[in-house]
């Protein structure tokens, strides 16, 4: 059964198996409710049938069918008031692309939950900004 809206917040993880197991768990044992997807394509089907809010987004910059970039925006957009994140191995100096912010990898099970909980704060604008 899907986790329902007015119990914890909702993150949709999207990533290869390992790191979206690792982010689920890390963000489970935080408070917050889970939905998975292995890639850009299952995540917008995902997004398109799930009928409650998803308040997070979190997606490796690079996931089969689109990027990460192209499916924030795209999932964005359908879903207003929906934040995101992308998390990336590259270039650590990059703190967002269009406005989305970046957690680059090697990062800890505590950087990402400080980065969901700042983005989710009261106050935040969709993109996590004001």
């Amino acid at each position: 059964m899907p986790p329902r809206e007015d119990t914890k917040p909702l993150v949709l993880v999207v990533s290869d198996k390992v790191v979206r197991n690792a982010i689920a768990t890390y963000l489970f044992r935080a408070g917050y409710a889970i939905l998975a997807a292995a890639h850009g394509i299952e995540a917008s089907e995902l997004s398109r049938t799930y009928p409650d809010h998803i308040h997070l987004l979190v997606t490796d910059a690079r996931t089969p069918g689109m990027s990460g970039l192209d499916l924030c925006k795209r999932l964005m957009r359908e879903r207003p008031g929906m934040r995101a994140i992308i998390i990336s191995g590259g270039d650590r100096d990059l703190q967002e692309a269009d406005g989305i912010p970046i957690l680059c990898r090697p990062f800890t099970s505590t950087d990402l939950i400080e980065a969901v909980h700042q983005l989710l704060a009261p106050g935040t604008g969709s993109r996590g900004r004001d």
